[in-house]
C-alpha cells in the first residue's frame, strides 16, 4: 500500500532497525533507507529470529506531520 498525503504535500521517509526488540543480534544492512521502499539482506544465521523495522513518514506541510509504523520480519528458511 502506498503512502499519500491528503494535502498532497511531499512525503519524506526514514527507515531504521529497532534492535532493542529484535531476537536477532547480528548486523542487518538497510539500503535506500530514505526511500518508500527499502532493500535489506537477511543474514543466513537469522533463521528463526525476528527483525523489527520502523518507518517514519513526514510530510512537508506546516506544521510537518509524522507517522510511524513498525514492520516485523519473522525469518524462515
Amino acid at each position: 500500500m502506498d503512502s499519500s498525503d491528503p494535502d498532497r504535500d511531499e512525503l519524506h521517509y526514514r527507515w531504521w532497525l529497532y534492535q532493542e526488540e529484535d531476537s536477532y543480534s547480528g548486523q542487518v544492512v538497510l539500503a535506500n533507507s530514505q526511500e518508500p521502499t527499502i532493500h535489506l539482506t537477511v543474514p543466513t544465521d537469522a533463521e528463526g529470529k525476528t527483525i523489527h523495522l520502523i518507518v517514519e513518514v513526514q510530510d512537508s506541510g506546516t506544521p510537518a506531520l509524522t507517522r510511524y509504523r513498525r514492520v516485523l520480519l519473522k525469518v524462515s528458511q
